[in-house]
């Protein structure tokens, strides 16, 4: 009826049966969740994947413990009320820690497996509402343009893209409950939409920061301001979400990330050339073997 009983029967466990990785995994989830004792949490998951390397949900565990630690740190130092340059590369570096454990959660994770995506969305959000809510900024919008929110546009970039990933991964059904909240939480980063495409558009005039992630982010708020429904952009916002990306793709051809949303704006613009689309696609497939430029490729070949 207590967790120091509990925990003995873990311990208990794990000595029994010192080989069963599954064992190690819940004596760590029990200390990270339950106990909140990170750092012994982390020794036995490390035991379990080191028993089972390939197995996603130890890899989850992982992630989850090291995320846990970043929202306590985070904490912290809203308590403290400010924050030293290094604990701003503390963050950085545990954050680089969870996604990577999240990334491999992924690679070995079933088609279908959500979690490794949505806690790693999570995570990026949780600390971008960190970074407005520490930048003094009156607004989301003007904390998201200021020259101090490069990094914090990165995360959103990188949870963007991992959205994506995972609806795409969802197509044809009906979003979970996780996703929806992962979507809404992304959606109001950005604030006042209108504000927001106005200061983005003003980065662009700008060579100190990386453009292709802030074109991606212009084209997304156009998207998400419509409620991330492709077919309820105009022709004008169309037009302008296929320069943008036509921009990225043409200073990174491996940008795939800015053909897909290329492809689905030009696929919806009046008298584009269905052979140029093609032709953009088919380096697409060969350079990736993509199953999405596959199937689009199909059936641009059958209306063609």
């Amino acid at each position: 009826p207590n967790n120091e009983g509990r925990l003995g029967i873990f311990k208990k466990l794990v000595e029994t049966f010192p080989d069963e990785p599954h064992f190690w995994g819940h004596l760590g989830r029990f200390c990270a969740i339950e106990l909140h004792r990170n750092e012994d949490a982390l020794a036995a998951i490390d035991k379990a994947i080191e028993l089972d390397s390939k197995n996603n949900v130890f890899y989850h565990m992982k992630g989850m413990v090291l995320r846990q630690q970043i929202y306590d740190f985070l904490e912290t130092l809203k308590q403290r009320g400010h924050f030293s340059p290094n604990d701003f590369d503390t963050i950085k570096r545990k954050i680089e820690e969870a996604s990577e454990q999240f990334e491999k959660s992924r690679s070995f994770a079933a088609p279908q497996e959500e979690h490794a995506y949505v806690s790693h969305i999570q995570l990026l959000i949780r600390v971008v509402d960190f970074g407005f809510a520490i930048s003094k900024q009156p607004s989301r919008e003007e904390f998201l343009v200021s020259k101090d929110a490069t990094w914090y546009r990165d995360l959103i970039d990188k949870a963007e893209h991992l959205l994506d990933e995972l609806k795409r991964k969802q197509e044809g059904e009906l979003p979970s409950l996780y996703t929806t909240r992962c979507q809404s939480g992304l959606d109001e980063l950005y604030g006042d939409y209108s504000r927001v495409l106005e200061g983005w558009n003003s980065l662009l005039d700008r060579r100190d920061i990386y453009l292709p992630s802030v074109r991606r982010q212009i084209a997304r708020v156009y998207l998400v301001r419509k409620k991330r429904l492709w077919d309820e952009l105009d022709q004008r916002e169309l037009r302008r979400v296929a320069q943008l990306m036509q921009e990225n793709i043409e200073t990174d051809p491996v940008d795939y990330g800015s053909m897909r949303y290329w492809f689905q704006a030009v696929r919806r613009i009046d008298g584009e050339s269905i052979e140029a689309v093609i032709e953009r696609l088919s380096y697409w497939k060969a350079t990736t073997e993509s199953i999405e430029a596959t199937f689009y490729l199909y059936i641009l070949y059958t209306l063609q």
